[in-house]
This record gives structure tokens, C-alpha cells and sequence, in this order.
């Protein structure tokens, strides 16, 4: 979807902080697909180091670094709420490390809003990183302070890289 990618390109382009994954520029090129067409293409920051997805599996943080990898992401996450982004789909597949320094970027912004508040739905984020009352009695919860979810997706990431699992499992 074009308006997605449009989106996704204006967060990123407004985000600049050494944790956050960089747009480098947009670029079009012929659709390999059937039908043809032009393909929409994101050049962004190479990091080579994997995901946290991977890390907390094997286990390698020691204290010294896990407490590092968890400061740069509360101040990624942290600028971007200062500047009204709300991320809504933190999760370790979106936190990737630079290869050698294991610095934090977080990615995928396309999700983010550039709104503090709105109804959140089931079909937004990733189950097992989305606040449970989320899927008490229906699936919206209007005025739901969405930066309130980013913050419960940052728990369950720094919980599941310390006891390699998800609170309430599933991750």
C-alpha cells in the first residue's frame, strides 16, 4: 500500500537519534512481479548485527551489556514520544544491533502514529508485546493512551532478554 509507505518514509525522515534505524533516501525500480509496475524501495542504515529476536535465544547479554541494550532502547523509544511518535509494534524482531558495537536501532516504523491517543485494535502489533486488557471485551479501546503500549512492549522485551520468555508466554 502506497499511503503505508508514504507514512512509514515521513516517520522516519522526521526521526533522527543514533538508536533509531536511518533513512538514507527512496528509490523506485521495475517490479519483478507479474503486471510490472514500479516497486517503492527504502534505502536505509545497514546494521549487520541481527535482532534482539536472535540474542535473547542464545542468551549472550552479560549484565554490564544487557543494561546498555536496554538504556538505548528506552531512549529511542523515549525520543520518539517526546516528539508525539508512538511506535505500537515494538518487539524484538524490531530492535536490530550494529554489528561489532551492538548498539540498538530500533526499525519498522510502520506502525507509528504521530498521535498520543486513539483506539487500538487486535490488528495492530504483535500479540504477545500488546497489553492484555487490549483483548478484554471486544477488540477497541477508545482513547487508549498509545504511548501507554509502547511502554508495555518495552517491558515485555526487557523481561523476555532477561528470562528468555514472555510473561504470559507465547514469545
Amino acid at each position: 500500500d502506497l499511503a503505508a509507505f508514504d507514512r512509514e518514509v515521513g516517520t522516519l525522515a522526521s526521526l533522527t537519534h543514533p538508536n533509531i534505524l536511518s533513512l538514507y533516501g527512496v528509490s523506485e525500480r521495475e517490479a519483478a512481479a507479474s503486471g510490472g509496475g514500479q516497486q517503492q524501495l527504502m534505502v536505509m542504515e545497514y546494521c549487520g548485527g541481527g535482532d534482539l529476536a536472535a540474542y535473547h535465544v542464545l542468551g549472550v547479554f552479560g549484565k554490564v551489556e544487557y543494561a546498555r541494550v536496554v538504556q538505548e532502547m528506552l531512549d529511542a523509544v523515549l525520543y520518539c514520544h517526546q516528539r508525539g511518535m508512538a511506535h505500537r509494534d515494538l518487539k524484538p524482531d524490531n530492535v536490530l544491533l550494529e554489528a561489532g558495537s551492538r548498539r540498538v536501532k530500533v526499525a519498522d516504523f510502520g506502525l507509528a502514529k504521530g498521535d498520543s491517543s486513539g483506539a487500538a485494535t487486535l490488528g495492530v502489533g504483535t500479540p504477545a508485546y500488546m497489553p492484555p486488557e487490549l483483548f478484554d471485551e471486544g477488540t477497541i479501546i477508545a482513547n487508549l493512551n498509545l504511548f501507554a503500549i509502547d511502554i508495555y512492549s518495552l517491558g515485555v522485551i526487557i523481561w523476555q532478554l532477561w528470562f528468555k520468555a514472555t510473561p504470559y508466554g507465547g514469545g
